[in-house]
Order: structure tokens, then sequence, then C-alpha cells
């Protein structure tokens, strides 16, 4: 979890137009955890600086082969609908889903 901290949500938090980042891990068994990082930012283009185009195809860091067991293409976006309420704008939502990882 610190290697997903100091990499991809360090990396969200210094990219402008971040909103924030947050990783959450799941144990599937006593050898296998599963980790899921959602972001927030205020639009396409602030998620295109740092992940690039297309906006939808994953992004990894070098020293992730050693921890990820898979590496999924793709990434999902969604508009958030309850956040923008609070800061009264439209902001779009960026969902990693789980990865599994060796723990």
């Amino acid at each position: 979890m610190a290697y997903v901290r100091t990499t991809g949500i360090a990396g969200y938090r210094s990219t402008p137009g971040t909103l924030g980042a947050i990783v959450a891990l799941r144990d599937i068994d006593s050898e296998r955890s599963e980790i899921v990082t959602l972001s927030w930012w205020t639009s396409l283009d602030a998620i295109r600086a740092f992940a690039g185009d297309p906006v939808d195809q994953a992004r990894y860091y070098p020293a992730d082969a050693e921890f990820l067991l898979t590496r999924p293409d793709t990434v999902q976006h969604y508009e958030s609908s309850e956040v923008a309420m609070v800061l009264n704008r439209r902001i779009q939502t960026s969902l990693y889903y789980g990865f599994p990882f060796a723990g």
C-alpha cells in the first residue's frame, strides 16, 4: 500500500486539476490483496495532463511489475454528481479497478 501511495496517489495529487485521491485495500487471501484507486478531477483535460491520451488507457510505473499480479488495459471515468453538488461544479471521477498484488 505504501508503494501505491508514493507513486500513483502522489502523482494524482501533484497534478493540477486533481481534487483528491484515495487507495483502498482488500485482502484476498494470506498472500494476495486487491487495491482500488479512486481520484476526483476538475475535468477530463486534467486527467489527460496526468495520464496522457487516450485517457481510458491504464498507465503504470516501472516498478509496478514487482507488485501487481495483473495489469488491466483500461480505467473507468465517471461524472460524479454528489461531489460536484458540494463543489458547485462538474467533475470527473476516475476508477482504477482492483489490481491483485502480492502482499
